[in-house]
């Protein structure tokens, strides 16, 4: 018996076409509103797994992306109003306690890891102020005592 080839209807695909551009459409709306993809995804009626499938395409991953900066850009200039002024983007005086501080922190990292992660360099200098030369050292496996007690047999 021959494979049969699997005939796709081409409105079918067109259809199904259309479902996923109006689905990205949804989620691009609900994003902002919703802040996370898992619950953006949840409240369009799509599974996560979905968006990951999306994200592969270059035109929506743009798009994505910029949403995603947006979304760092109105924290940074909130914190920024709030740090400088005490308010909030309408001009109303507000306080942050210190876990909301912290969290937005926190927030800014876990959207944009490589601007705002601590950074630290170390540079050893010698007496003379000149970098100091570092020996390459060894490091061996720490020993388990009942290791030891095994090889050594009966002492």
């Amino acid at each position: 018996m021959k494979d049969e080839q699997r005939h796709v209807d081409p409105m079918d695909l067109a259809t199904r076409q259309a479902n996923q551009i109006a689905n990205q459409r949804a989620f691009i709306d609900a994003y902002p509103v919703e802040g996370t993809v898992g619950k953006t995804m949840k409240a369009i009626g799509m599974g996560r797994r979905t968006f990951y499938d999306w994200i592969k395409d270059p035109e929506f991953n743009a798009v994505y992306q910029e949403l995603k900066q947006d979304r760092i850009d109105e924290l940074v200039t909130r914190l920024y109003k709030f740090i400088r002024e005490g308010k909030d983007e309408d001009d109303n005086p507000i306080k942050l306690n210190q876990q909301q501080l912290i969290a937005s922190f926190f927030l800014l990292k876990a959207f944009d890891p490589k601007t705002f992660t601590e950074k630290m360099q170390m540079q050893h200098v010698g007496g003379d102020g000149a970098p100091a030369k570092v020996d390459t050292i060894e490091i061996h496996r720490a020993v388990n005592p009942a290791e030891v007690a095994d090889d050594a047999g009966d002492i």
